[in-house]
């Protein structure tokens, strides 16, 4: 993210610091300790990232509460229309009303980090109180009991109360956590901040792209995990926002500049008749007020800032018609489609995925190049072509909406379920719909975003807190003047012009063509104020002119752009030599070693480091999650929808391990290791501990959503892998131009090859070892050095060989662990999981403990005076692993036994109908933990799993893939814990 720009301040504060009034002298105190503390490099990098994080987890969550919050109020808590539509506004418009009274109290009294944090921890009880309101009574009668059940009124009060917390929660949030990420930027100039903000709004869209796909999906088959979810990442996003907590620049609360600015508008009220140029400048005292002409002045700044604000109250009129009128014109359009059927909320993507795109098209090609041209884009012009955008929006859903109507006129009818209510809907597809949310989604690149911009640029320092609450309010005023048209429109037509219970019988594209007539009414409006408004004087400087962006600290003066932050600094000492010695190669290996030397003498600069090292580890994630999620279920495919007869869907599978991927995995980890060996052994050490890291992320992204997906549909779960290895590409090419590379120098393995030969040739020379005949000194062609080089890559090839075993075990989690999951309980509630979901036990288990290992184990037993080598290591996790499949024997054997006598239950994996024991799935957590646990200890490059065709090609009772419950599975599990233990003697 670029945060680098001009050092010129633009923020002045709203009452001069020589001409305050003396109450007011805490608060820029804190202004100047803003000021004059600047933020390392590497600090601002965190904490921007931390701060971006938080509103990513907290947009998420919102949008995952708003997304079907409408139809929840109809279908679960059965409330009649107009109420669902009246709770969707009214909530929506106190979330947004609420941030003048956060910005108030963060100037005042708190400081924006203890606002924030407060009302964080607020948010995350409003929506745990949702999750547990959401629960279905079968559901309560299963956790608590046959008597439990919701008593209805009380449901209701505590939905309210849980929507109030959540209310004032988001709104302590939405005033502070912009303008506190802009003061950590604020320094670096206009420019920084423009960035920051575009960053930031684009991390919002991360966040609703996140709840209009993965959450609506879920709320569409059961409300309670959706709002769970919700809860969750509120937890994250208080996680997040803690992590930078030693870190951020704060200033302390100075006093209420509201108290002062009530008191100039009181004193000019009291003084309005005195011969003055305008009524506030009464309240001077050149015209016998007691405030000082530049006092008066910035409150006449703020009153200008404000009138802007109140035209984007339309604006978000129609932003907020996703949420309602789009969402209900959804349901009454076709949304099943083969094998699939779209929640109806999920078409807000395409705002998202819009804002995405647009985003950085605008920030790199469109601003530059009317800045070329010379035309000042400035915030209000952008505002301006939004709101048009905004206008052709509802205009498009007034069209749409009468092509639906006719459709379904004409005998184009369909019967669909939506939740639990059956509806007779048009035929007309429901992706119709994404032009007006595209639209919405371009208006907002344009209008909020400039938005967020003018009123930070324009805003007093020392109100910042208050003006960009004033910002948001203007979004609650938007979602209360919805609702009041609602009201209005619904009592003047009679329900015909907003026909909210059935569509078909209304004219609903007199709505949306009324929103569009006013939107262009308020347009002119806009026009008119615009056109006298008058920018701060530096601000309106810098709008124009582009940042020369280079890093102080970097001694090559590379342009570039910081986008995460890792620590890998470390001791200079290289541990990287090459196999052969440089001063002992042989003629042919001269360019492999210019190449070393290449990599060696060129040092990247610190933010260079940052940024290559980040592309690799999200390649790197993306390629893991792609893989596995190939994986995950590729057993379950081969035999279910190709028909393979056991023993191919297991061979496939371990030879799909064997050989897949291996262009990449074979490269990037010592492509990454390259780019920080110069800053020596500990920086090569965290960048392997990070690579591991993410390797574990993509997998629990794809045991939990992919898997998801595939058991609905492979086709979508496969298409998804698709799209993640193009982000895979697309992560890799972003650093081309940064990477440190090294030219192909010829074939180590043929210098290898060739001592090998030389030493077979001579081997009955009276040497010490068969290899010393290829030395020169005993008639060999080579050196010495290059033969001991090669006698110790054989050492540690033979090491390597004793890890085949290791991973037979642990691709086990891919195929008998897998098979032994689906003939076992499967059903939770009223909640299925997908047998391959059980591996994210394995990836939490690395997650967990890899910094835990990192951080207080291995200091821990160092402290001691224990040295654990990578060898001891090594060996603690083959015991692991043996010990691993040992338990899953164990759980077969309990899992047979219950089938034996009697408890059998049939369940559907897929698209087949299987006879499973009634022993929960959850017994086989013990295992993927293990085998967890132990990958911490064992994992290294070069593995093989070859040896697992020979397992299944045995055939007998000894691995029944086709059905366990015949067979003795455990004998399996067994011998492969024996296996290894005999593989650790050897070891």
């Amino acid at each position: 993210m670029s945060l680098e720009a001009s050092a010129e301040d633009v923020n002045s504060p709203l009452i001069s610091g020589d001409n305050r009034s003396p109450s007011a002298p805490k608060e820029y105190r804190a202004n100047a300790l803003v000021s004059n503390c600047r933020l390392g490099h590497r600090q601002k990098i965190l904490v921007t990232s931390c701060i971006l994080l938080t509103e990513l987890c907290e947009r998420l969550t919102f949008y995952g509460l708003t997304a079907n919050l409408l139809l929840f109020a109809s279908n679960e808590l059965n409330l009649k229309s107009p109420w669902p539509s009246t709770i969707s506004y009214l909530f929506q418009g106190t979330c947004y009303l609420v941030p003048l009274l956060g910005g108030w109290l963060a100037d005042t009294y708190l400081g924006r980090f203890n606002t924030i944090y407060g009302s964080s921890l607020l948010y995350v009880v409003g929506t745990l109180l949702l999750a547990v309101v959401s629960l279905k009574n079968d559901m309560l009668k299963e956790l608590l009991g046959k008597n439990a059940a919701h008593d209805k009124a009380a449901r209701l009060v505590y939905f309210v109360l849980a929507l109030v917390m959540i209310a004032f929660g988001t709104g302590g949030i939405k005033a502070n956590v912009s303008p506190f990420g802009a003061d950590q930027v604020q320094q670096d100039g206009p420019r920084a901040i423009q960035a920051f903000f575009n960053w930031f709004y684009w991390f919002i869209n991360i966040g609703s792209l996140i709840a209009f796909t993965v959450v609506v999906w879920i709320q569409q088959y059961k409300f309670f995990y959706g709002y769970a979810i919700t809860a969750g990442t509120m937890f994250l996003a208080v996680l997040a926002f803690l992590a930078g907590r030693n870190k951020y620049l704060t200033k302390p609360p100075g006093g209420s500049q509201l108290t002062e600015i009530t008191k100039i508008l009181c004193e000019a009220r009291r003084n309005r008749k005195q011969n003055t140029g305008g009524w506030l400048d009464g309240a001077k005292s050149t015209f016998g007020g007691k405030f000082t002409r530049a006092q008066v002045e910035d409150v006449k700044s703020l009153l200008r800032v404000i009138a802007v604000f109140f035209l984007f109250i339309l604006y978000w009129t129609i932003y907020f018609q996703m949420q309602t009128t789009f969402l209900i014109q959804a349901t009454f359009m076709k949304l099943k489609f083969p094998h699939f059927t779209v929640p109806a909320a999920s078409l807000s993507i395409f705002d998202t995925v819009a804002v995405l795109t647009l985003i950085p098209l605008m920030d790199n090609v469109l601003y530059p190049f009317v800045r070329y041209l010379g035309f000042n884009f400035t915030p209000l012009r952008r505002i301006g072509v939004g709101m048009l955008l905004a206008a052709a929006s509802v205009a498009v859903a007034g069209v749409i909406e009468i092509q639906r109507r006719n459709e379904w006129l004409h005998g184009g009818i369909c019967r669909q379920k939506v939740l639990d209510d059956y509806r007779s809907a048009s035929c007309l597809s429901v992706f119709w719909q994404v032009p007006q949310f595209a639209l919405i989604g371009a208006s907002e690149v344009f209008t909020s975003i400039a938005g967020l911009e003018f009123a930070y640029s324009q805003a007093p320092r020392c109100l910042q807190g208050v003006v960009m609450g004033a910002f948001l309010v203007t979004s609650g005023l938007g979602n209360y003047v919805a609702n009041l048209l609602v009201v209005i429109v619904k009592e003047a037509s009679n329900g015909d012009w907003y026909p909210v219970d059935n569509p078909n019988k209304g004219h609903f594209e007199y709505f949306f063509f009324l929103l569009a007539g006013l939107m262009m009414l308020n347009f002119l409006v806009f026009l008119y104020v615009a056109s006298y408004y008058k920018y701060k004087t530096s601000s309106l400087r810098n709008f124009g002119r582009e940042p020369d962006i280079v890093q102080q600290d970097n001694p090559q003066g590379y342009k570039c752009r910081a986008i995460g932050s890792m620590s890998l600094e470390a001791s200079a000492e290289d541990v990287n030599s090459p196999l052969i010695p440089d001063d002992n190669r042989s003629p042919s290996a001269s360019t492999e070693y210019r190449a070393n030397s290449l990599v060696n003498n060129r040092q990247l600069g610190r933010r260079q480091k940052f940024f290559v090292t980040s592309c690799i580890l999200v390649t790197e994630l993306c390629e893991c999650l792609t893989f596995y999620g190939l994986t995950a279920n590729l057993l379950l495919f081969a035999s279910n929808e190709l028909d393979l007869n056991s023993p191919w869907p297991s061979t496939i599978n371990y030879l799909f391990h064997a050989f897949g991927t291996g262009g990449i995995k074979a490269n990037v980890s010592p492509f990454g290791a390259d780019q920080v060996q110069q800053d020596g052994p500990r920086a090569v050490q965290a960048f392997f501990n990070w690579f591991y890291w993410c390797i574990n992320v993509g997998s629990l992204i794809a045991f939990t959503v992919v898997v998801w997906v595939q058991q609905n549909n492979f086709f979508y779960g496969y298409a998804i892998t698709a799209g993640t290895m193009f982000l895979t590409v697309l992560a890799f090419l972003t650093g081309r131009n940064k990477y440190l590379t090294k030219p192909p120098g010829g074939s180590q393995l043929t210098e290898i090859a060739k001592i090998l030969c030389e030493a077979r040739r001579n081997r009955k020379q009276n040497t010490g070892g068969w290899l010393d005949g290829a030395k020169s000194a005993f008639g060999g062609k080579f050196t010495h050095a290059q033969v001991e080089d090669v006698k110790s890559s054989l050492r540690v090839i033979a090491v390597f060989f004793l890890f085949i075993l290791y991973w037979t075990i642990s691709s086990q989690m891919q195929t008998t662990f897998l098979i032994q999951g689906t003939f076992m309980n499967l059903k939770s509630s009223n909640f299925t999981v997908p047998a391959a979901s059980l591996s994210i036990f394995c990836t939490v288990a690395v997650l967990t403990l890899i910094p835990l290992m990192d951080n207080v184990l291995y200091p821990f037993v160092r402290y001691l005076g224990f040295n654990f080598t990578p060898l001891r290591r090594i060996g603690v996790g083959m015991l692991l692993a043996a010990a691993s499949v040992a338990v899953a024997g164990v759980i077969e054997i309990q899992r047979r036994n219950e089938w034996l006598h009697g408890g059998i239950c049939r369940q559907k994996v897929l698209d087949d109908y299987r006879s499973a024991s009634c022993l929960s799935i959850f017994w086989q957590v013990p295992q993927f933990v293990l085998i967890g646990v132990s990958e911490v200890f064992t994992s290294v490059t070069g593995c093989t799993k070859l040896l697992n065709s020979y397992d299944v090609a045995s055939n007998g009772d000894w691995y029944p893939v086709d059905d366990p419950n015949h067979g003795h599975f455990e004998y399996f599990f067994f011998l492969l814990a024996g296996l290894m233990m005999l593989n650790f003697l050897v070891f």
